[in-house]
Protein backbone atom coordinates (compact mmCIF):
# COMPACT_ATOMS: atom_id res chain seq x y z
CA UNK A 1 0.00 0.00 0.00
CA UNK A 2 3.05 2.08 0.95
CA UNK A 3 4.29 1.63 -3.19
CA UNK A 4 1.11 2.70 -4.24
CA UNK A 5 0.75 5.97 -1.46
CA UNK A 6 4.51 6.78 -2.88
CA UNK A 7 3.46 6.44 -7.06
CA UNK A 8 0.51 8.51 -6.50
CA UNK A 9 2.68 11.01 -5.05
CA UNK A 10 4.86 11.19 -7.14
CA UNK A 11 1.84 11.37 -10.03
CA UNK A 12 1.18 14.73 -7.94
CA UNK A 13 3.66 16.02 -8.33
CA UNK A 14 4.46 15.41 -12.05
CA UNK A 15 1.17 17.17 -12.52
CA UNK A 16 1.79 20.20 -10.68
CA UNK A 17 5.15 20.28 -12.13
CA UNK A 18 3.44 19.90 -15.88
CA UNK A 19 0.92 23.06 -14.85
CA UNK A 20 3.22 25.08 -13.30
CA UNK A 21 5.78 25.06 -16.93
CA UNK A 22 2.65 25.43 -18.89
CA UNK A 23 1.52 28.67 -17.35
CA UNK A 24 4.55 30.10 -16.88
CA UNK A 25 4.91 30.51 -20.39
CA UNK A 26 1.26 30.50 -21.51
CA UNK A 27 -1.64 32.86 -20.99
CA UNK A 28 -2.94 32.68 -17.61
CA UNK A 29 -6.58 30.76 -17.09
CA UNK A 30 -7.34 32.97 -14.22
CA UNK A 31 -7.16 35.88 -16.52
CA UNK A 32 -10.65 34.44 -18.42
CA UNK A 33 -11.75 33.67 -15.01
CA UNK A 34 -11.17 30.12 -15.03
CA UNK A 35 -11.12 28.35 -11.29
CA UNK A 36 -10.39 24.68 -10.77
CA UNK A 37 -9.49 24.67 -7.50
CA UNK A 38 -12.35 23.13 -6.06
CA UNK A 39 -12.14 19.75 -8.77
CA UNK A 40 -10.81 17.16 -6.20
CA UNK A 41 -7.12 15.11 -8.04
CA UNK A 42 -8.80 11.90 -7.89
CA UNK A 43 -12.08 11.91 -9.52
CA UNK A 44 -9.95 14.13 -12.24
CA UNK A 45 -7.71 11.77 -12.57
CA UNK A 46 -10.52 9.26 -13.11
CA UNK A 47 -12.02 10.64 -15.62
CA UNK A 48 -8.58 11.41 -17.43
CA UNK A 49 -7.72 7.28 -17.36
CA UNK A 50 -11.25 6.30 -18.26
CA UNK A 51 -11.64 8.09 -21.15
CA UNK A 52 -7.82 7.61 -21.87
CA UNK A 53 -6.80 11.56 -22.30
CA UNK A 54 -3.54 13.37 -22.03
CA UNK A 55 -3.29 15.65 -19.39
CA UNK A 56 0.03 16.02 -19.01
CA UNK A 57 0.60 16.36 -22.69
CA UNK A 58 -2.85 18.23 -23.32
CA UNK A 59 -2.36 22.30 -24.46
CA UNK A 60 -5.10 23.67 -22.87
CA UNK A 61 -5.96 21.75 -19.50
CA UNK A 62 -8.59 24.05 -18.96
CA UNK A 63 -10.49 22.59 -21.85
CA UNK A 64 -10.54 19.46 -20.10
CA UNK A 65 -11.24 20.43 -16.69
CA UNK A 66 -14.21 22.50 -18.20
CA UNK A 67 -15.16 19.41 -20.09
CA UNK A 68 -15.23 17.78 -16.97
CA UNK A 69 -17.11 20.25 -14.99
CA UNK A 70 -20.00 20.24 -17.40
CA UNK A 71 -20.14 16.21 -17.81
CA UNK A 72 -24.14 14.96 -17.43
CA UNK A 73 -25.65 18.65 -18.32
CA UNK A 74 -28.79 18.07 -19.98
CA UNK A 75 -29.65 18.71 -23.37
CA UNK A 76 -31.88 22.02 -23.97
CA UNK A 77 -32.01 22.98 -27.67
CA UNK A 78 -30.80 26.71 -27.52
CA UNK A 79 -29.78 26.32 -23.94
CA UNK A 80 -26.98 28.07 -22.71
CA UNK A 81 -26.50 26.94 -18.72
CA UNK A 82 -26.11 24.24 -16.38
CA UNK A 83 -29.50 23.63 -16.40
CA UNK A 84 -29.46 22.49 -20.20
CA UNK A 85 -27.02 23.25 -23.69
CA UNK A 86 -27.32 22.15 -26.73
CA UNK A 87 -24.12 21.49 -28.73
CA UNK A 88 -23.58 24.42 -30.24
CA UNK A 89 -24.18 26.37 -27.35
CA UNK A 90 -21.63 24.27 -25.66
CA UNK A 91 -18.97 24.49 -28.30
CA UNK A 92 -19.86 28.38 -27.92
CA UNK A 93 -19.43 28.44 -24.19
CA UNK A 94 -16.07 25.98 -24.36
CA UNK A 95 -14.26 28.20 -26.77
CA UNK A 96 -15.23 31.86 -25.12
CA UNK A 97 -13.73 30.85 -21.25
CA UNK A 98 -11.02 28.18 -22.47
CA UNK A 99 -9.53 30.15 -25.65
CA UNK A 100 -11.62 34.00 -25.39
CA UNK A 101 -12.54 33.62 -28.78
CA UNK A 102 -16.57 34.48 -29.62
CA UNK A 103 -18.15 31.85 -32.22
CA UNK A 104 -21.80 32.10 -32.50
CA UNK A 105 -24.58 30.51 -33.77
CA UNK A 106 -25.91 27.00 -34.57
CA UNK A 107 -23.02 24.73 -35.96
CA UNK A 108 -24.04 25.04 -39.60
CA UNK A 109 -23.60 28.95 -38.94
CA UNK A 110 -19.82 27.52 -36.90
CA UNK A 111 -18.85 26.07 -39.53
CA UNK A 112 -18.49 28.66 -42.35
CA UNK A 113 -16.42 30.57 -39.80
CA UNK A 114 -13.76 27.73 -39.81
CA UNK A 115 -10.48 26.93 -41.88
CA UNK A 116 -11.41 23.53 -42.74
CA UNK A 117 -8.91 20.72 -42.29
CA UNK A 118 -7.82 17.20 -42.85
CA UNK A 119 -8.89 14.78 -40.46
CA UNK A 120 -5.52 13.24 -40.12
CA UNK A 121 -4.73 17.06 -38.79
CA UNK A 122 -6.86 17.20 -36.16
CA UNK A 123 -5.93 18.80 -33.03
CA UNK A 124 -7.23 19.17 -29.37
CA UNK A 125 -9.51 22.31 -29.57
CA UNK A 126 -10.48 21.69 -33.30
CA UNK A 127 -14.29 21.61 -33.63
CA UNK A 128 -15.75 18.16 -35.27
CA UNK A 129 -18.85 18.64 -37.16
CA UNK A 130 -21.38 15.73 -37.88
CA UNK A 131 -24.49 15.74 -40.74
CA UNK A 132 -26.87 14.06 -38.46
CA UNK A 133 -29.96 15.11 -39.75
CA UNK A 134 -31.07 15.66 -43.64
CA UNK A 135 -27.10 15.14 -45.06
CA UNK A 136 -26.80 19.17 -43.35
CA UNK A 137 -24.38 19.98 -40.87
CA UNK A 138 -26.69 19.38 -37.90
CA UNK A 139 -24.38 18.87 -35.27
CA UNK A 140 -20.69 20.06 -33.50
CA UNK A 141 -18.39 18.85 -30.98
CA UNK A 142 -14.82 20.03 -29.58
CA UNK A 143 -12.17 17.50 -29.75
CA UNK A 144 -9.96 16.47 -26.81
CA UNK A 145 -7.27 14.09 -28.11
CA UNK A 146 -6.67 10.64 -28.80
CA UNK A 147 -10.03 10.31 -31.33
CA UNK A 148 -12.48 11.77 -28.17
CA UNK A 149 -14.40 14.80 -28.44
CA UNK A 150 -16.69 16.36 -26.33
CA UNK A 151 -20.40 17.26 -27.09
CA UNK A 152 -24.11 18.15 -26.09
CA UNK A 153 -26.42 15.39 -27.39
CA UNK A 154 -29.63 15.25 -27.31
CA UNK A 155 -29.86 11.58 -25.71
CA UNK A 156 -27.21 12.43 -23.36
CA UNK A 157 -26.41 15.69 -22.77
CA UNK A 158 -22.73 16.65 -22.09
CA UNK A 159 -20.83 13.74 -22.59
CA UNK A 160 -17.15 12.53 -24.28
CA UNK A 161 -17.23 9.71 -27.30
CA UNK A 162 -14.74 8.03 -29.50
CA UNK A 163 -14.61 9.31 -33.23
CA UNK A 164 -13.97 5.53 -33.92
CA UNK A 165 -17.38 4.32 -32.55
CA UNK A 166 -19.60 3.50 -35.74
CA UNK A 167 -22.59 6.24 -35.57
CA UNK A 168 -19.70 9.03 -35.54
CA UNK A 169 -17.88 7.32 -38.30
CA UNK A 170 -21.32 7.12 -40.33
CA UNK A 171 -22.31 10.89 -39.21
CA UNK A 172 -18.83 12.32 -39.39
CA UNK A 173 -18.72 15.61 -41.71
CA UNK A 174 -15.20 17.68 -41.36
CA UNK A 175 -12.64 19.28 -38.58
CA UNK A 176 -12.85 23.08 -38.39
CA UNK A 177 -9.86 25.21 -37.27
CA UNK A 178 -10.50 28.58 -35.79
CA UNK A 179 -7.81 30.93 -37.28
CA UNK A 180 -5.80 32.69 -34.90
CA UNK A 181 -6.73 36.68 -34.56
Amino acid sequence: MAKTEASLHKFTILILLAFITRYSSAQDSLALGNDYSSLRFSEVKSFFDKYELPLINCQSPDLFFESYCWLGTPYKYAGSSKSGIDCSGFASMLYEKIYGKAISGGSRDMISKCLIVEKDSIKEGDLIFFTIYRGEVSHVGVYLGNNKFVHATTQGGVMINDLNEPYYQKYFYKVGRLEKE
